[in-house]
C-alpha cells in the first residue's frame, strides 16, 4: 500500500523525527518527501488488513507529529521495474 502523510509542523525537527521513525519501521520499504497536500509518501508492505490496521493505529498515527494520513491499496501491478529513460542526458 501507499500511505500519504501530512505532518502537524513543517519545522526541521518534526521532519527529522519523522524520517528517523520511518527508518526504524520494517514495514516501510520506501519513504519519499513529496510536494502538494502531503509531506511524505510511504510504500508499506504488510501481510494482511489486520497487520495494516495494527501498523496504522498502533504505530503510525501515534507518532507525535503526524496530522493526517491517506492510504491507497495496490490492487494489481500494471507496470514495474521499467528502465529509467535517461537517453536525453547524453
Amino acid at each position: 500500500m501507499f500511505i500519504a502523510v501530512k505532518l502537524k509542523s513543517h519545522g526541521d525537527s518534526a521532519a527529522m523525527a519523522f524520517r528517523r521513525s520511518m527508518s526504524g519501521m520494517a514495514e516501510v520499504i520506501a519513504c519519499y518527501i513529496t510536494s502538494g497536500r502531503h509531506d511524505f509518501l510511504l510504500h508499506v508492505v504488510v501481510p494482511d488488513l489486520a497487520e495494516y490496521r495494527r501498523f496504522v493505529l498502533d504505530r503510525l498515527i501515534k507518532l507525535p507529529d503526524v496530522r493526517d494520513i491517506n492510504s491507497s491499496f495496490v490492487i494489481d501491478t500494471v507496470k514495474e521495474d521499467a528502465p529509467i529513460p535517461l537517453n536525453h542526458l547524453k
